[in-house]
C-alpha cells in the first residue's frame, strides 16, 4: 500500500489496538468473582468472548447504547453458563476491576512514542467516560496522548457517523487530515472512512486481510512507516 500523506493527527483506537482486551477480561472476571463470590466454569472466559462480541456487535449496529450493553452483559452471560447470579453485581466489579486493568499490546509504546514524536495523537474509543483515561495511566501511555475521546462522553458509539462527527467538531483539522488506526473493520474503518477519515488496519491474527482499509498491519511497528514516518 501507499504510504499516506498529509496527515496532520492521528486516532487510535484502545482496546485490542493499545491494550490487550482479553488479558485485561481475564484479569477483571478473577476479580469480579472474588468480589462477588460466585466462581463461573472452566470455560466461562470462552463463553464469555463469544457473547462479548455479539454484544458489542449488536451496539456497532445501533441497536442500544453503551449503559445497556452494560446492565444486560452478565446476565446474558450467566443465562448461557447455567449460572444463577446478580449479573448487575458482577458487571459493577467487573467493570472495576477492567478500570485497573492495562495490559499493553506488543509494540504500543512505541507506536505511540513515534507517532507523538510527529503528530498529534487522540484516543477514539468505545468505553465508559473516564474508564480509558485511567487505563492509559496505569499503562504509562497517558503522557503521548493530545486527547482521550470515548463513546460516554460524547454519546454516540463506533462506528456511528455521529461518534466522529462529534469528534471532527472538537479538533481543528479536516477529516481528510486525519488517520484512524484500530482493529476493526466495522468500528475503526467502515466508521471512519463515512466521515473521510483515512484509516489503518491493525490486524494482527490477519483475520480480515486489508479489507476497506487506506493502510494495513500485522504489527504496530508496520504502522508508522505507512504515515511516512
Amino acid at each position: 500500500m501507499q504510504v499516506l500523506t498529509g496527515i496532520a493527527a492521528a486516532l487510535i483506537d484502545i482496546d485490542d489496538t493499545l491494550l490487550d482486551f482479553d488479558k485485561c477480561a481475564a484479569f477483571s472476571i478473577a476479580r469480579a468473582e472474588e468480589k462477588t463470590g460466585l466462581f463461573l466454569p472452566p470455560d466461562a472466559f470462552l463463553t464469555f468472548k463469544r457473547i462479548n462480541r455479539e454484544l458489542w456487535d449488536r451496539l456497532q449496529a445501533g441497536e442500544y447504547d453503551l449503559n445497556y450493553l452494560r446492565s444486560i452483559r452478565w446476565n446474558t452471560m450467566f443465562e448461557a453458563m447455567g449460572v444463577e447470579g446478580d449479573g448487575v453485581e458482577f458487571e459493577y466489579y467487573f467493570e472495576r476491576a477492567l478500570e485497573k486493568s492495562a495490559v499493553p499490546v506488543d509494540g504500543a509504546e512505541d507506536l505511540l512514542r513515534r507517532l507523538s514524536a510527529k503528530l498529534p495523537v487522540y484516543a477514539a474509543s468505545n468505553a465508559p467516560s473516564g474508564q480509558q483515561e485511567e487505563r492509559l495511566r496505569l499503562a504509562g501511555m497517558d503522557g503521548f496522548f493530545a486527547g482521550v475521546f470515548v463513546s460516554g462522553d460524547l454519546g454516540f458509539s463506533k462506528p456511528d457517523p455521529r461518534f466522529f462527527d462529534a469528534l471532527l467538531a472538537l479538533l481543528p483539522y479536516p477529516p481528510e487530515a486525519l488517520v484512524m488506526i484500530g482493529d476493526s473493520v466495522s468500528a475503526d474503518v467502515t466508521g471512519a472512512k463515512a466521515r473521510g477519515i483515512r484509516t489503518v488496519l491493525f490486524d494482527p491474527h490477519g483475520a480480515f486481510g486489508p479489507a476497506d482499509a487506506d493502510g494495513y498491519a500485522r504489527k504496530l511497528a508496520d504502522v508508522p512507516p505507512l504515515l511516512g514516518l
